[in-house]
C-alpha cells in the first residue's frame, strides 16, 4: 500500500499560457457574450430613436454696418471681441430662440404610453403606420404603433409643471387627463379651446384607439428656451470670416429643421428690423447736421471766389498740391469720425468701448493734422491763404457728399429693405442620422462582447482553485494519480434506462482510460490481502457512482466476477444507473439477518448489484455493525473483486468506516472543482484511521489546446480507443 506525505498545498499561480488556454478552452463563453450583446445592440438599433443632425449657415455682412464698419477692427483689438460674437450671443438670446420655442410648443412633450421593451418593438415594426395598430396580449391601455397626440396649448398650474398627466383616448372624439395621482383633472373634446379652473387645453390632433393613455409633461416656457439654448451649437466657420453656423439635434429630423429655420428666419428679422430703428435715429440726427454742411459748403465756396477775384489766378505749385491732398484726406476723415461719435454719444457713454477706440482715432489724427500744418507755415502767404481756402472748400464737399449718400442709404435701411444678415444656407431634412450608425454600432458592440468574454473567462480562471492535472494532485499529496479521466461530453446523452457509458460506448475515451485503470489494477493489487476497493470522493460531484459502476462493468468484462455494491445509504443511484429495483438493498441487509443472496441483482453475466436500499436514519450505525464486517468476509470468498461506492468524505465519516474493511481505497477528484486544500483534508481522514488513500483518479479533465499537459501526456483523449471502426 503506497504511503503519502502530506504537505501543505502550493500556490497555485496563472501563467500567460494558462490564460491563453483559458480564453481558447472559453471560446463558448465568448461567444454568448458576444452575441448577447450583438442582439442588444441590434435591439437598440430597432427601438432607440436615431438622432439627426441639421445645420444652417448665415454671413454677416461687414459692409452693410455704415460708418461703425471701419471701427469693427480696432474694436476687435482693443476689447478682445470680434463682431460675430454679439452676432452669435444675439442668435441665442430668449428673444430669438423662444420664437422656436412658441412656434413648435416645445414646452409641451407628448409620446403613447409602451409597454416596456415590448412595446417599443412593436412600435418600431409598426412605424409609419397609417391607423392605429390592434393592442397586443389585449393590452389596450398602451400604444403599439400608429398613435399621435398634437397639443397646441397646455397651461396647467405650476405645482404640475414637469410633472406627468396621463391624457386617455375616449369614444367619439373625446378625452380625459388625469394628474400622476389618477385624480380626473378634466374631460373635453379634440379640437376645441377647452378651460378648467386653472387648466387651458388645446389638442388640435389626437388619432388613437378608445383607452390608450400618453403621457404629458407642461415644463414652464424660460426652461424649455434655457434648455433649447444650451443644445445649439453656433460658431463662425474661420476667424473673422463673418460667417456663422447654427447646428442641433434631434430625435425628429422635420422638427429639427424648422427649429433651425425659424431661428434663422427670427435672427434676420429682427435684425432688419434693429436696423431699420438705428437708421430711423441716425437720419433724424443727419437731417440736422445735412443743411449745416451744404451751409458751410456755400460759404467756403464764396470764400475761395472772392479770393481768386482779388489776386487772380494763383498756380498751386506741385509740393503744396501734395499737401493739399494730405490734409484734405485727414480733415475728411477727422469730421466723420466727429461726427460718428456724436452719433453714438446719444446712444452710449463716452466710456463706451466704441467711443473711446473714436476718441484714440480723432486723437491720432489731431496729431497728423498739427504735423500737416507746420509744414504749410512754411509757405508763402499768398500759397498759405489759397491752400487754406482750397482745403476748406474740399473737406466741406468731401462731408457733404459722405452725408448725401449716407442719408440714402439710411432711407433704405429704414424702409425695412437692407440688414447685415444673409442667409447663405437654410437648414434641410437630412437623409442619415449621426447616431447611431449601424454599422459602427455592431462593430463595436462585438468589440465589447469579445472584451467581456475574455474578462469573463479570465476571471473565471482566477477564481479557479481547482487542480487541473495529474500532477498538481501528485505534488500536493505525494501519492500516485492511476488514471485520468477526460470529460465524457456524451454521458448526458445517454437513454434513462440505460446510463452506463462503459457498455453504450465501450470506445469512449474515458471507457478507455478506465481500462488502462483496470489494467494498473491487476499489477497494483497484488501485494494486497483484499480484492475489495472502495471508490470515494471528495464532493457530491466528483463522480464517483460514474467511476464506480463503469470500473465494476470493465472488470466483469474481463472475466472477473465482480460484486458492486452501493454504500451511499443517503442519495445512492447505481440502481438508476443499471436500471435495477432500488429496494431490497444493502440498508435492509444490513438490518436483517438473512442471507444475502436474495439481495443481490444479477446485471451481466460476471457482474452482480447491491443497491443501496432505502435510506436508513442512523447509516453509519449500520455500518459500524457486525454484521458488515461479516458480509464484506463472506463477500471476498465468493467474488474477485469488491467495488463500494461510498458517500463523499468530506460530508459524512460513512466512507472512513468502509476503509477500514476493504483492501484499497481510491479517491475521485473532481478537475478545476476539487481544490489541493480539499485533497488533503480528504486524504488526512482516511490517514487518521490508518487507512491511507491508495491512489486518486482525476475525473472530468479538459486538456489545454496549447498545453503539452493537455495533449501530449494523455495522448488517448486525442485519439481515441485504438480499434477498428469496421
Amino acid at each position: 500500500m503506497t504511503h503519502q506525505t502530506l504537505a501543505p498545498a502550493p500556490e497555485k499561480t496563472v501563467t500567460l499560457l494558462d490564460i491563453v488556454n483559458a480564453v481558447l478552452g472559453g471560446w463558448k463563453t465568448i461567444a454568448l457574450v458576444t452575441t448577447l450583446i450583438v442582439l442588444g445592440a441590434l435591439l437598440f438599433l430597432l427601438i432607440g430613436k436615431p438622432i439627426y443632425q441639421v445645420n444652417a449657415v448665415i454671413q454677416i455682412d461687414q459692409s452693410s454696418k455704415g460708418m461703425s464698419s471701419q471701427l469693427a477692427p480696432i474694436e476687435a483689438m482693443l476689447t478682445g471681441t470680434l463682431p460675430s460674437d454679439g452676432e452669435i450671443e444675439l442668435i441665442r438670446s430668449r428673444s430669438v430662440v423662444g420664437r422656436a420655442v412658441d412656434k413648435y410648443h416645445l414646452e409641451i412633450s407628448t409620446r403613447a404610453k409602451r409597454l416596456f421593451l415590448i412595446g417599443g418593438i412593436a412600435a418600431a415594426i409598426n412605424k409609419g403606420a397609417e391607423k392605429p395598430v390592434a393592442p397586443w396580449l389585449w393590452m389596450s391601455s398602451y400604444g403599439w404603433g400608429g398613435e399621435s397626440l398634437k397639443i397646441n396649448v397646455l397651461s396647467v398650474p405650476k405645482s404640475l409643471l414637469g410633472e406627468t398627466l396621463i391624457l386617455t383616448t375616449l369614444k367619439h372624439g373625446m378625452f380625459k387627463l388625469t394628474d400622476p395621482d389618477g385624480k380626473l383633472l378634466f374631460e373635453g373634446e379634440v379640437g376645441k379651446r377647452l378651460s378648467h379652473k386653472q387648466f387651458f387645453i388645446h389638442v388640435s390632433q389626437l388619432r388613437a384607439r378608445p383607452r390608450t393613455e400618453f403621457e404629458v409633461v407642461a415644463s414652464s416656457r424660460y426652461d424649455t428656451v434655457i434648455d433649447l439654448q444650451s443644445d445649439l451649437e453656433i460658431s463662425e466657420l474661420g476667424r473673422q470670416s463673418g460667417v456663422i453656423q447654427i447646428v442641433y439635434n434631434n430625435s425628429n429630423s422635420a422638427l429639427a429643421v424648422g427649429i433651425v429655420n425659424s431661428i434663422v428666419d427670427e435672427h434676420a428679422r429682427q435684425n432688419i428690423a434693429r436696423k431699420a430703428e438705428e437708421a430711423r435715429k441716425t437720419l433724424a440726427f443727419l437731417t440736422i447736421y445735412l443743411p449745416k454742411s451744404k451751409d458751410n459748403l456755400a460759404l467756403t465756396e464764396r470764400a475761395l471766389s472772392n479770393f481768386q477775384s482779388q489776386h487772380g489766378t494763383v498756380a498751386i505749385e506741385q509740393e503744396t498740391k501734395g499737401l493739399l491732398d494730405r490734409t484734405v484726406m485727414i480733415e475728411s476723415q477727422l469730421e466723420q469720425l466727429k461726427l460718428e461719435r456724436q452719433d453714438l454719444r446719444q446712444r452710449f457713454s463716452n466710456f463706451h468701448p466704441n467711443i473711446i477706440t473714436l476718441d484714440n482715432k480723432i486723437l491720432a489724427l489731431k496729431k497728423s493734422l498739427s504735423a500737416e500744418y507746420d509744414k504749410m507755415q512754411t509757405l508763402p502767404a499768398i500759397q498759405r491763404e489759397l491752400l487754406g481756402l482750397t482745403r476748406e472748400v474740399s473737406v466741406s464737399t468731401e462731408m457733404y457728399t459722405y452725408l448725401m449718400n449716407r442719408t440714402q442709404e439710411l432711407r433704405l435701411m429704414e424702409a425695412g429693405t437692407v440688414g447685415d444678415i444673409r442667409i447663405i444656407d437654410r437648414a434641410e431634412k437630412p437623409f442619415e442620422p449621426i447616431f447611431p450608425i449601424p454599422s459602427v454600432v455592431i462593430a463595436v458592440a462585438t468589440f465589447l462582447g469579445l472584451m467581456l468574454g475574455t474578462v469573463i473567462v479570465v476571471l473565471r480562471l482566477s477564481l479557479r482553485h481547482g487542480v487541473k492535472t495529474a500532477e498538481d494532485i501528485e505534488t500536493a499529496t505525494g501519492g500516485v494519480v492511476y488514471a485520468v479521466l477526460p470529460f465524457a461530453e456524451n454521458q448526458a446523452k445517454l437513454p434513462k434506462n440505460s446510463n452506463l457509458l462503459a457498455k453504450e460506448e465501450p470506445k469512449n475515451v474515458t471507457v478507455e482510460a478506465l481500462r488502462n485503470f483496470v489494467v494498473n489494477l491487476h499489477f497494483t493489487l497484488v501485494d494486497t490481502k483484499k480484492q475489495s476497493i472502495a471508490i470515494s470522493g471528495i464532493s457530491p460531484n466528483a463522480g464517483k457512482s460514474f467511476v464506480s459502476a463503469n470500473l465494476a462493468y470493465l472488470l466483469a468484462q474481463s472475466g472477473k466476477r465482480v460484486l458492486l455494491v452501493d454504500t451511499d445509504m443517503r442519495k445512492g443511484y447505481l440502481a438508476e444507473t443499471f436500471n435495477a429495483k432500488k429496494t431490497p438493498g444493502l440498508s435492509e441487509l444490513l438490518a436483517s439477518n438473512e442471507t444475502s443472496t436474495s439481495f443481490l441483482n444479477k446485471v451481466d453475466k460476471n457482474l452482480t448489484l447491491i443497491t443501496s436500499g432505502l435510506y436508513p436514519p442512523n447509516p453509519v450505525d449500520l455500518l459500524m455493525s457486525p454484521r458488515f464486517e461479516m458480509l464484506m468476509q463472506a463477500w471476498e470468498q465468493d467474488y474477485d473483486f469488491i467495488i463500494m461506492d461510498t458517500p463523499p468524505v468530506l460530508s459524512v465519516a460513512d466512507a472512513t468506516i468502509i476503509a477500514e474493511q476493504v483492501g484499497s481505497t481510491f479517491l475521485v477528484v473532481r478537475a478545476e472543482e476539487n481544490s489541493a486544500d480539499d485533497i488533503l483534508a480528504a486524504a488526512r481522514r482516511f490517514e487518521n484511521i490508518n487507512q491511507p488513500v491508495h491512489g486518486y483518479l482525476l475525473n472530468g479533465f479538459i486538456p489545454d489546446l496549447l498545453s503539452a499537459k493537455g495533449y501530449g501526456k494523455y495522448a488517448y483523449y486525442g485519439y481515441g480507443a485504438y480499434t477498428d471502426d469496421k
